[in-house]
């Protein structure tokens, strides 16, 4: 189980009724897997909270329904409740559980990664990360509501590898028309052992001891240093891998 802060400037309330989040790229959503635990944040000039806990009960698919006005993220998740109610925390809740567990730095670091990243779609958290600020959720939360009050409108399309490829025609063009495609097609790979861009990566990150595939967790957009994001960062207890796509 993966730990993910999904972001918004506005439209926390439009994804809480239908439980769903979406990106206007394939890339930011890829990695997330049934059953991970998903925090909704909404950063903007008046409000700093996080809604949650949610977790991932549908991975990504394409929907075409509008329900964020004026906007079309049409690459979705569907997240479901953890707890009986949707709990709510602001930016002050994390800095309060650093003073009482005597550990500031850490939740400090964390409320300077959101700020300075509200304008991706999706942040991946370590394991650490993601603990701390579920304990705030369960010290500090405040209900607010349980979430599906509207379903989804329209056509939904599983998005995989297979999908990518055809959406590319790369049996034709042999290339991608966008970066967030290769990054998207590249993670779906290397969930797959058996695929050949699994084996090839797998060969590359062997010239290192114990730098295997089976040894590591793959990330996307992957941020170094609070703001530098990579696009695909392999880690493990004796490496750290990062590979840029273009």
């Amino acid at each position: 189980m993966r730990y993910y802060i999904v972001t918004t400037t506005k439209f926390a309330d439009q994804c809480i009724e239908h439980l769903t989040y979406g990106a206007t790229q394939s890339n930011w959503l890829a990695n997330i897997n049934y059953g991970d635990t998903i925090f909704l944040s909404q950063f903007n000039y008046s409000s700093q909270k996080l809604f949650g806990p949610f977790q991932a009960r549908k991975t990504m698919f394409y929907n075409k329904a509008v329900i964020y006005p004026l906007q079309k993220y049409f690459y979705r998740i569907k997240l479901e409740l953890i707890i009986k109610n949707i709990k709510c925390i602001d930016e002050t809740d994390l800095y309060l559980s650093g003073i009482q567990t005597k550990n500031v730095s850490d939740y400090t670091r964390i409320i300077n990664l959101i700020q300075q990243n509200k304008h991706l779609h999706c942040i991946s958290l370590t394991d650490q990360e993601g603990g701390l600020i579920k304990d705030t959720f369960f010290k500090f939360g405040i209900n607010y509501g349980d979430g599906r009050k509207s379903e989804l409108a329209g056509d939904v399309v599983n998005i995989d590898r297979k999908y990518i490829w055809q959406k590319n025609r790369l049996d034709k063009t042999h290339k991608f028309s966008s970066e967030s495609d290769l990054e998207s097609y590249l993670i779906f790979a290397l969930k797959q052992p058996k695929t050949i861009e699994y084996s090839n990566i797998n060969t590359l990150l062997k010239k290192f001891d114990n730098n295997e595939l089976h040894y590591s967790s793959v990330y996307n957009q992957f941020i170094f240093g609070n703001a530098y994001p990579s696009d695909l960062t392999v880690l493990n207890q004796n490496n750290i891998n990062v590979f840029e796509l273009k």
